[in-house]
């Protein structure tokens, strides 16, 4: 029944749902650079109160979480209603996972939904399929392995069409110690999202971003 679910339901708008997620992911960055964590945990939800160094989450459920150093995770998420956090066992070193809406009103959602697809083959059209699947894997940053697991292709395949793709100006590469990171241009960003609506946050959340002009 889940796999029918996944499979009906989130399969045809993965590559759609993952670029809004990232999307959404990139600006809150932004948020943290320009004003800080205050800017970043103030802009999260409406039920999200950081009041330092109190993080209070309005999730209906009374418990009280000591980082202890572990640090927090804090994850956009499609398919939430209300923000969650989800902490291991007292005791485990994993830190706890703050899980947040994603914002996306009913003119975005009709778009998101409704546009599965048909980016994905005009890109396909363009640089070819195989191509079009690295661009699409690399709007999350990785390396020539990793990018080979998602694609279901070997390394030095992998490797290639990175290749091909850094000397187009669609992909970066950098090495770190014994691996290479492979990033997606701005040019590179904009064919992978090709069809897929652009982020708006809420007209309150934009009024509480710091240096923005009112």
């Amino acid at each position: 029944m889940i796999r029918r679910v996944h499979r009906l339901g989130v399969a045809p708008y993965w590559a759609q749902m993952r670029t809004h997620l990232q999307l959404d992911r990139d600006r809150r960055c932004g948020f943290l650079v320009g004003g800080g964590i205050e800017s970043l945990l103030s802009t999260l939800h409406t039920w999200i109160d950081w009041r330092p160094p109190v993080l209070t989450v309005a999730c209906g459920r009374m418990q009280e979480i000591v980082l202890k150093g572990n640090g927090l995770v804090i994850a956009p998420s499609m398919f939430l209603a209300q923000p969650m956090v989800f902490a291991c066992p007292e005791g485990s070193e994993r830190p706890p996972v703050l899980v947040y809406p994603a914002p996306l009103d009913i003119t975005t959602a009709d778009a998101l939904w409704s546009t599965a697809g048909t980016g994905d083959r005009a890109l396909a059209a363009l640089v070819g399929r195989t191509r079009a699947k690295v661009l699409q894997a690399l709007t999350e940053t990785c390396n020539t392995s990793e990018l080979g697991r998602r694609l279901g292709i070997s390394p030095a395949a992998a490797s290639q069409h990175a290749t091909v793709l850094r000397e187009a100006g669609l992909v970066t590469s950098r090495r770190r110690s014994n691996t290479m990171l492979h990033s997606l241009t701005p040019l590179g960003s904009a064919m992978a999202t090709c069809g897929v609506p652009t982020v708006e946050l809420p007209a309150g959340e934009a009024a509480r971003q710091p240096g923005r002009p009112g």
